[in-house]
């Protein structure tokens, strides 16, 4: 299949610099859950969930498994991730992030002058060498990756062990980016100081999205993506905009989830990586990432799932039986997915603010500006920039490869 057949498939999304909201971000996405999971036994609908989103298969399985598991339960019931599903979304979650921060960063976020192809050299060094990113290490339990990854981190990465650096980061995330950034050793300190001056500046974001707060919020989310048609495609918390990534985390204290710039946004994913290497201590590991079920009603059951990219929310209907009731061998009446890109790329949200406060003309300062903001924000589909009129390409980062829903 080609690329281009792909990136149909996938959706893609055009960012058009200095124009107004809405229009400045347009997205070719399409809601392949409700289209494609109505008939199909229950049982199979993980795995074919995980074949329509691509690199993010290992989060929408264990998203759909849940919500399955749910609508079998008892009303009212919640469900968690047992031991060894929170181990893959620990695992699978930050081999994403370092694939990002390896492949992505270097190569997009500084324009001509900058360094680019050193930065990227030294980034491909560091990915090769990565213990978790070894073809061999996809099975391993985490005691047998978690110590290894982290001192490969501590080395590659951060220039000082972890504890230091998240120690300051928990109570001053400014000054641990500042200093860090400053005095730290190796290429992505450098990475971080080159793009202080263009991403360290006030970012009000959107709210952050928080749902599993309650019980009502979780029932107000099912409703909304059950019964408002075209809500998974555009969605809203209650009329407003909301954002979702590492720094949303329900883990997270105030100081972290009110990081105020794009460049604090970058950092947050950097800490998570070492959040998720650290050893289990009921806060870090296989435990930091929230994830859980609530059965809707019988047959209903509604699930999320903390991503590489945020949020991730999926809500199933299933189809009675003979008797009346349901198994795993019942039909799917209805599947809606909803998907961090769908939250922090709103047509309305806050990358469109920030895109429309741009000028329009595609110099390589606003074409730097541009790609800052989507990957402090990550989208899980390629995106193109394209001129203020009409609206024509102009620029393609060739995303298409790395395409992750």
């Amino acid at each position: 299949m080609s690329q281009q057949v792909l990136d149909r498939l996938s959706g893609s999304l055009q960012l058009q610099p200095g124009a107004a909201i809405p229009g400045n971000l347009r997205s070719s996405r399409r809601d392949w859950a409700r289209l494609l999971a109505p008939g199909l036994p229950a049982e199979v609908l993980p795995g074919r969930l995980g074949l329509v989103f691509g690199l993010c298969a290992h989060a929408h399985r264990l998203c759909a498994g849940l919500s399955l598991a749910a609508a079998l339960a008892t009303p009212g019931e919640r469900i968690a991730l047992a031991p060894a599903q929170a181990q893959v979304l620990q695992r699978e979650t930050l081999r994403e992030h370092l694939r990002r921060i390896l492949l992505d960063w270097p190569r997009l976020l500084l324009k001509p002058g900058m360094g680019a192809q050193s930065f990227q050299l030294q980034a491909r060094r560091a990915l090769l060498s990565c213990p978790l990113l070894l073809q061999d290490a996809i099975d391993l339990p985490p005691e047998q990756w978690r110590a290894p990854t982290l001192a490969w981190m501590e080395r590659e990465l951060l220039g000082l062990s972890a504890p230091s650096f998240l120690a300051l980061w928990q109570h001053r995330p400014q000054a641990c980016l500042e200093l860090w950034s400053q005095e730290g050793e190796g290429f992505l300190p450098q990475l971080f100081m080159q793009l202080r001056e263009l991403a360290d500046q006030p970012w009000a974001g959107a709210r952050p999205l928080h749902p599993q707060a309650s019980e009502a919020d979780l029932l107000w989310l099912a409703q909304a993506m059950g019964g408002q048609p075209g809500f998974c495609m555009a969605p809203q918390w209650r009329g407003v905009c909301a954002e979702t990534g590492p720094w949303t985390r329900w883990r997270l204290g105030a100081a972290e989830q009110g990081l105020s710039s794009l460049w604090l946004r970058l950092g947050a994913r950097l800490v998570e990586c070492l959040r998720l290497a650290l050893t289990e201590d009921g806060e870090h590991g296989a435990a930091y990432l929230d994830a859980g079920a609530l059965c809707l009603a019988p047959g209903q059951g509604l699930a999320w799932v903390e991503m590489a990219r945020g949020l991730l929310v999926h809500r199933i209907e299933l189809e009675a039986g003979p008797q009346g009731g349901y198994s795993l061998e019942s039909r799917v009446r209805s599947c809606q997915v909803l998907a961090p890109t769908e939250w922090n790329f709103h047509p309305e949200g806050a990358v469109a603010s920030g895109l429309a406060a741009l000028p329009s003309n595609l110099t390589p300062r606003v074409c730097q500006a541009s790609h800052l903001l989507m990957n402090a924000y990550d989208p899980c589909v390629s995106y193109d920039l394209v001129d203020s009129s009409p609206m024509r390409q102009a620029l393609s980062p060739n995303l298409a490869g790395d395409c992750h829903a």
